[in-house]
């Protein structure tokens, strides 16, 4: 990662998972999930669960170049997505998508959040809104998840 830069970084939580390879220490899985953040300027965004208090932490005690696109199931954004009188709505750089969460075809909270993530950055790449709606409504989830 030392020279890696995405134009668009997502991190959708963090949690104390696979801490063996980070010696048992949560900082330093934190810090690894950070990285991704390293080489972004202010031309690139970074697309993140605001509901997760360790991320939130984090973006506290560390400033970073990029682009802030949060999401969430309980606040509202400027730009960022986040769900409204059951509707879900995408804003970024002077253009809003939105759509009924009761449209979306998985469900569950974390659903919903992958799903304005992803979004956000169908959004980003001027993906149409139409199609980002379709994909959004016909999604289906894979038996095992990490296929």
């Amino acid at each position: 990662i030392e020279e890696f830069r995405p134009h668009i970084a997502v991190l959708t939580n963090i949690t104390p998972d696979h801490l063996d390879r980070y010696r048992h220490d949560f900082n330093q899985y934190i810090a690894s999930k950070f990285r991704i953040v390293k080489n972004q300027t202010e031309k690139d965004y970074f697309i993140y669960d605001a509901d997760d208090p360790v991320i939130m932490k984090w973006l506290q005690e560390n400033p970073i170049q990029s682009q802030k696109l949060p999401f969430s199931l309980r606040e509202e954004f400027e730009k960022g997505a986040f769900i409204k009188d059951e509707q879900l709505i995408i804003r970024t750089d002077n253009s809003e998508l939105t759509m009924p969460t009761s449209n979306l075809t998985l469900e569950g909270k974390h659903n919903a959040k992958n799903a304005m993530a992803a979004a956000t950055v169908a959004q980003l790449l001027r993906i149409r809104k139409e199609t980002i709606r379709q994909s959004m409504e016909s999604f289906q989830g894979v038996e095992h998840r990490l296929e």
